[in-house]
């Protein structure tokens, strides 16, 4: 055994402690957040006189209108794609992973849930085509944002990176390609993400995109309106590039802490005050976590169990 193997060890162990450190520090800043300010004080009057009519619409919109267009996003992407209720399951199910473990996780878990081993890495592939055309049209927004003040314009710079860096790799990919042939899967997810961003595809990705976020936008309008906070067009675009530039950091467990912060920088900056704010954006963010949790892990289940059911 090499003498450098228990430094090595070491040096692995302290990188993993730090990551964890690092995924965790999220949820527990917002556990300290909620203890030592009682968000939900100002809250509760709001909800007891709040007409539950917007939530249940909020809830439609995100199950018959966003998560179809993310569907339907992906099905562009695809070079041979399977029948489109298999991938709205597929969609709905990594939306369920991807709300417990975080946002990196659901693309993996989307592309596995088609249930084509033997395509898996080329369906991974064509999700992150798919990411890479999300990004653009949240850069897009955010430039918009940007110009006229709303937000910082170093905010740019995530969305853009990303975009830019799978962009790349679409483009260099016919020279990279020989080099990773000694790594067919990977090799096949670039081929499979390369072909599907051609500009007639970008097009199409990123106009559906854009389509989702107004959806999202919507979501936002109807329970803003609800509780009695500002509600605009502003407030809700605002808010929504909030939310997706800070659950961009991976690996946070159900985007705890990322998303309560993105909420709460939106509407401080409407004037909104700050325990308020937050426990609207616990209040909002479980209205995402829990119908998706449970619809996604309903349609895992009955999908598993009618093969058995068949082969029976």
């Amino acid at each position: 055994m090499s003498s450098n193997a228990p430094q090595r060890t070491a040096r692995t162990l302290a990188l993993r402690a730090v990551k964890t450190l690092l995924r965790a520090l999220p949820p527990i800043a917002l556990v300290a957040w909620v203890a030592t300010t009682g968000p939900f004080d100002q809250m509760a009057p709001r909800l007891a006189d709040a007409d539950w009519l917007p939530f249940v619409l909020a809830i439609a919109v995100n199950f018959l209108i966003f998560q179809p267009i993310r569907a339907l996003r992906w099905r562009v992407a695809m070079t041979d794609p399977p029948r489109f209720p298999t991938i709205l399951a597929a969609v709905v199910e990594g939306s369920a992973t991807s709300a417990i473990l975080g946002t990196a996780v659901g693309d993996v878990v989307r592309s596995a849930r088609l249930g084509r081993p033997a395509s898996f890495a080329t369906d991974l592939g064509s999700s992150l085509a798919d990411r890479v055309c999300e990004y653009l049209a949240l850069t897009i927004l955010l430039g918009t944002t940007a110009i006229i003040g709303v937000i910082p314009l170093p905010w740019l710079a995530a969305p853009f990176s990303l975009a830019c860096a799978m962009a790349a790799m679409a483009r260099w990919h016919p020279r990279v390609a020989p080099l990773l042939a000694r790594w067919p899967r990977i090799h096949a997810g670039l081929s499979g993400m390369a072909s599907a961003l051609n500009m007639r595809n970008v097009a199409a990705m990123t106009g559906l995109a854009f389509a989702g976020w107004c959806s999202e936008m919507l979501m936002l309008h109807l329970v803003l309106g609800a509780v009695g906070l500002p509600s605009g067009l502003g407030t809700a675009a605002l808010v929504v590039i909030s939310i997706n530039v800070a659950t961009a950091l991976p690996g946070v467990p159900a985007n705890l802490g990322t998303f309560e912060a993105g909420v709460v920088f939106a509407l401080a900056k409407f004037g909104v005050d700050t325990q308020v704010a937050l426990s609207f954006a616990l209040l909002y963010h479980g209205l995402h976590l829990v119908p998706t949790v449970l619809v996604g892990g309903t349609s895992w289940a009955v999908r598993e169990l009618m093969p058995r059911a068949g082969r029976r």
